[in-house]
């Protein structure tokens, strides 16, 4: 949750929890989630789940390997993805396909899945804003990207069609997105490659 829709004036860098503490890799994302897919658990802190990118298919499976991966949307030539988990343990993912930044998600106002086209996006990243059990029905998954030099969010809450501004990137890449030890969320922003 962002209270009132607005970020911390003052930057108060903090370690990421676990999954998100790992090294950054474009093309496996790891989250929190329940037991199982498409099913509601009373934590999204049961299991750490994976996704990544394997023969035309973005795939979704248990860290531990106690269920087959799950092949959640058909794409080609992906280059980057980030995984979280709605309340029903819908999988949503930021990916980029082609060059194009896409988001799959779990559209409640057409009882389906959306696959919305990020259109003008640099980067973008996907996480659950707070994954403490007493927080469910209070919690929300928040959408980050980059555009046109600047870093934005949207939630699912409002189906991802209100933008709000951060702030300017100068020059930076949005890498990661996800919660801290400090309890709050953070956008990470980097230099980019040489």
């Amino acid at each position: 949750m962002l209270p009132q829709n607005v970020t911390t004036p003052a930057v108060t860098a903090s370690a990421f929890t676990a999954p998100r503490d790992r090294v950054y890799d474009p093309m496996v994302s790891y989250h929190e989630g329940g037991n199982t897919l498409y099913a509601a658990a009373p934590s999204r802190r049961l299991k750490v789940w994976k996704a990544d990118y394997a023969a035309g298919f973005i795939r979704v499976t248990p860290e531990d390997e106690s269920l087959p991966p799950n092949n959640v949307v058909a794409a080609t030539n992906v280059t980057s993805i980030s995984l979280a988990f709605d309340a029903n343990m819908f999988p949503v993912l930021a990916y980029r396909e082609n060059g194009t930044f896409k988001l799959r998600w779990y559209n409640a106002a057409v009882s389906d899945i959306s696959i919305t086209e990020l259109v003008g996006v640099t980067a973008a990243q996907i996480a659950v804003d707070d994954l403490r059990p007493e927080l469910i029905g209070r919690d929300d998954i928040i959408l980050a990207y980059t555009k046109g030099g600047n870093l934005y969010w949207a939630m699912q809450r409002d189906r991802y069609t209100v933008e709000h501004l951060i702030g300017p990137v100068s020059g930076r890449v949005l890498q990661r997105v996800g919660m801290t030890a400090g309890m709050r969320l953070q956008f990470e922003l980097v230099d980019p490659a040489a």
